[in-house]
């Protein structure tokens, strides 16, 4: 059983070479594929993502950062896979995918239990709960992956195999999926009241997002050292980073510090409140907020951008289907809490929507 899973393909899909990616390498590879293929770019709306692409290789550049133009390479290559997908799902069922690709996630979970493969830990309201890598070899992102397959699942209404999904997080020990259900039952009701206010609520939680870089540091304005201390603490060092990263995209002339280079950078911060924690932490020194990944590595001109392209994706959403607008909206709820921007659940709701608006 151990040799069985040794050889895996998930094993090599998520550290080919040694090298983490912290996504499937397939997405990339379709992505090649599309480019070889195609030869274009599918729909202008991936123009703003392609010039913030290119001002950050010249920030990565700047900073000497070549493993970050390499990230930055895969990210391109992400959304080549999401025009190649949007192309695919004309002929094929998502539906049909998405139940294999829940089977093949419950059927790794199974085995990690069976062989006992370097399980972690949570401590949760006393408890100490097992968590397991899953298929995307980290807990939280394989957690986000089934979070964005539940909500597309509810919102086709196959009901049975959304609640499957969410009962699989478990294996995870992830918390964050809760908001995103959580919001998603609020959206959906509010909508069965009047769609119209169903509507300017999701665009308001959506808004609430993307202004978080500047909402975190107004709180920061008017707490005192002590309240900052506390809320530190209750986060688990979390909040102290996130204001760090909100000023640090302010920095750099508005264009950020370059794709994945924000952790080596965040300690030289003048804003954090346990130095001494933060350095022992070293995984954690992430912003774990696509938002603020976004903000502070990209800079307010990347944010910008980005944060129009979600819009557009999130209008034409309504177009298709009110409920596939607010499960979107809810899947980016849960990137409030990890680091996002590679995640390929997110190209496959962009993916999804193209489809049927070109």
């Amino acid at each position: 059983m151990k040799l069985l899973y040794k050889f895996l393909p998930f094993i090599i899909l998520k550290q080919p070479l040694g090298l983490p990616l912290y996504f499937n390498v397939l997405a990339p590879m379709l992505g090649l594929i599309y480019i070889l293929k195609y030869k274009k770019i599918y729909n202008t709306c991936y123009i703003p993502i392609f010039i913030i692409i290119v001002i950050n290789v010249i920030v990565c550049i700047f900073f000497a950062q070549v493993s970050s133009i390499f990230r930055l390479v895969q990210f391109t290559l992400i959304l080549f896979f999401s025009m190649y997908l949007t192309e695919i799902l004309k002929k094929y069922d998502l539906f049909l995918v998405l139940k294999i690709i829940l089977a093949f996630i419950i059927f790794t979970f199974l085995l990690e239990v069976l062989v006992d493969n370097n399980a972690g830990y949570r401590n949760f309201f006393g408890l100490r709960l097992l968590r397991y890598r899953g298929v995307l070899g980290e807990y939280n992102f394989t957690a986000l992956l089934l979070v964005g397959i539940g909500l597309l699942f509810a919102v086709k209404k196959m009901y049975c195999y959304s609640a499957l999904s969410f009962l699989s997080i478990v294996f995870t020990a992830n918390r964050s999926f809760l908001i995103s259900l959580s919001l998603f039952v609020f959206l959906f009701i509010i909508s069965k009241i009047n769609k119209r206010i169903g509507v300017y609520f999701g665009y308001l939680c959506i808004f609430l997002m993307f202004f978080y870089p500047f909402i975190i540091l107004e709180i920061d304005k008017v707490l005192n050292i002590d309240n900052k201390i506390l809320i530190d603490k209750f986060s688990s060092l979390r909040y102290q980073l996130h204001v760090a990263y909100a000023h640090m995209g302010f920095e750099n002339y508005g264009f950020g510090v370059g794709y994945f280079n924000g952790r080596n950078l965040i300690l030289n911060s003048e804003y954090l409140l346990h130095l001494n924690e933060l350095e022992y932490m070293d995984w954690s020194l992430e912003q774990h907020n696509l938002f603020l990944q976004v903000f502070s590595e990209f800079g307010i001109i990347g944010y910008i951008l980005f944060c129009g392209f979600l819009v557009y994706i999130l209008n034409k959403a309504i177009l298709v289907n009110y409920n596939l607008f607010i499960a979107f909206i809810s899947l980016l709820a849960s990137c409030l809490f990890m680091n996002a921007l590679h995640e390929i659940i997110i190209y496959i709701y962009i993916s999804f929507v193209l489809k049927d608006c070109g």
